[in-house]
């Protein structure tokens, strides 16, 4: 992460001046208005870091309370909202190149690990954890809570407190079910080709 940097070169034309003192900018960001800060009251120092190369589209909300803070890894893109805001909740983690669409709503302490991709119109609930490489379709909720394993592709919604992994996501003890089937028959398969 970089140091603080000349804001000028990296917004889109608007009063930087207005940007509250307490957001840490990497390189070669892009500020698209500066309503997304609207609702911003952190009073922490940083509030809000933003990695290199980090997108922020307009109708982009960050919902942070007086003492909270939001940290978005570098080459991460936030859509902009179309019907409604896309929010981030306080104390969320977004690692690299995360994609968030459109209309997402993240709630609070979410950890969203590197390589993910939410859909639009997604909502996560407060406390859910997606591992690497997860994928969300469109119009979906991960309810609070939730943990969702990497390179999981969900599907369907996720009840709050569920543990789910796999293409097609599914509950973790189903996924693991599967995957000791499918070793007990390729083991059958070799020992009756050895057999033979």
């Amino acid at each position: 992460m970089s140091e603080q940097v000349d804001l000028p070169e990296f917004t889109a034309g608007w009063d930087y001046s207005s940007l509250p003192s307490n957001i840490l900018l990497g390189r070669d960001c892009y500020l698209e208005r500066k309503e997304s800060f609207g609702r911003f009251r952190s009073t922490r120092n940083p509030g809000l870091i933003l990695g290199d190369r980090v997108r922020i589209m307009t109708w982009t909300t960050f919902n942070v309370e007086p003492r909270g803070y939001v940290e978005i890894g570098a080459n991460t893109t936030v859509d902009r909202g179309a019907l409604r805001d896309t929010v981030i909740g306080e104390g969320t983690k977004i690692d690299n190149l995360v994609q968030i669409a459109h209309n997402v709503r993240i709630g609070r302490s979410c950890v969203i690990a590197g390589l993910c991709g939410l859909s639009g119109s997604v909502t996560l609930g407060d406390g859910v954890m997606l591992g690497g490489s997860v994928g969300i379709a469109d119009h979906l909720t991960i309810g609070s809570g939730a943990m969702i394993a990497a390179r999981a592709g969900v599907m369907h919604d996720v009840p709050a407190g569920a543990r789910f992994a796999g293409a097609p996501a599914k509950p973790i003890k189903e996924f693991f079910r599967e995957v000791a089937a499918l070793r007990q028959l390729s083991e059958r398969k070799g020992k009756a080709k050895a057999d033979d």
